[in-house]
């Protein structure tokens, strides 16, 4: 597995112009397991204040292992029309039709304009893939089976506790009927700034969570937002006295409440299977951003799409 990631990284870097920023003393160890700490006990990992810095590449490892994570479906997939070339002459009779290989070669993308790390999932720099552990930025997917408030909810985590302490997150694919103004005034106890409402007025309001529903988040994409935090690169959380003064056209998505899990409670609910686990692209995650008659048409297509992404891995 190393070797075979270790083949992958060089061949990023050697086609992406990489190699001036991203060191090879990173060795495997930061490339299978980036940036922070990754506590196998409870499947969570954390991420420290010197995560921006750790081999020069800042915050946009993500990106950097989405890139990765293309580069091996590729490979997988040239490999797979291969085998059938090869299968095809050695038994020629039993491949006429030869359909299911003519396939495979069609659907090989070997990358082109618009792609992000030589196309394989992704294609116009939206992407996804799955992960094996929970992080900040990360988002969950629930699982098919999952019914209730949560069915079909893509999760946003905003913070991982260390050591298992738990996990706080939005849910980003839930908007609510009618936009910020309107919100505000079916009242609920819904704590927004007047300022807010006139500069935000026709942003969206997704149901962020079953606690505190009193209380509003918003995500945004705008990185010079004073006390904004970065959840992963693309996607800010707060700075709204800054978005009110500063930035009143920034795109926003307002979470109505949160989704929090106790010591203990994500880990278990990952081993029984409720949640998919994934990295995913900033314009997945602020899709309801755009607002309007588009996020009211793919108010459940958001879910599905990025389904499709980890299924096609």
């Amino acid at each position: 597995m190393k070797t075979k990631f270790l083949q992958l990284w060089l061949s990023l870097v050697f086609f992406s112009g990489l190699s001036g920023t991203v060191p090879f003393a990173m060795g495997f160890q930061t490339l299978l397991s980036p940036v922070g700490v990754y506590d196998i006990a409870t499947r969570l990992r954390y991420t420290s204040p010197d995560d921006m810095e750790l081999g020069g590449i800042g915050d946009d490892w993500r990106t950097f292992r989405a890139k990765l994570v293309a580069q091996e479906r590729l490979v997988e997939k040239v490999q797979k029309v291969q085998r059938g070339k090869v299968r095809r002459a050695r038994f020629p009779n039993f491949f006429k039709d030869a359909q299911d290989t003519e396939e495979v070669e069609e659907g090989v993308d070997f990358g082109g304009e618009g792609s992000l790390g030589g196309g394989a999932g992704l294609i116009g720099e939206t992407w996804a893939h799955e992960l094996t552990s929970v992080e900040r930025g990360s988002v969950l997917l629930a699982n098919e089976n999952l019914g209730g408030v949560f069915m079909q909810t893509v999760v946003l985590i905003l913070d991982v506790k260390e050591g298992g302490g738990g996990a706080t997150g939005v849910v980003v694919n839930r908007p609510l009927q009618g936009n910020l103004r309107e919100v505000a005034k079916r009242g609920g106890n819904v704590n927004v700034a007047s300022g807010m409402q006139s500069a935000f007025a026709s942003s969206r309001v997704t149901f962020g969570g079953p606690v505190k529903p009193e209380e509003l988040a918003v995500l945004h994409s705008n990185p010079l937002a004073t006390g904004a935090k970065e959840i992963t690169p693309g996607v800010f959380c707060g700075g709204s006295e800054s978005l009110r003064s500063r930035f009143r056209g920034t795109k926003a998505l307002f979470a109505r409440g949160h989704s929090l899990w106790v010591p203990g409670q994500l880990e278990r609910e990952l081993d029984r299977g409720v949640w998919y686990v994934a990295s995913a692209s900033s314009n997945y995650i602020l899709r309801h951003t755009q607002g309007g008659k588009l996020a009211d048409q793919e108010e459940d297509c958001l879910w599905s799409d990025i389904m499709k992404d980890l299924k096609s891995a």
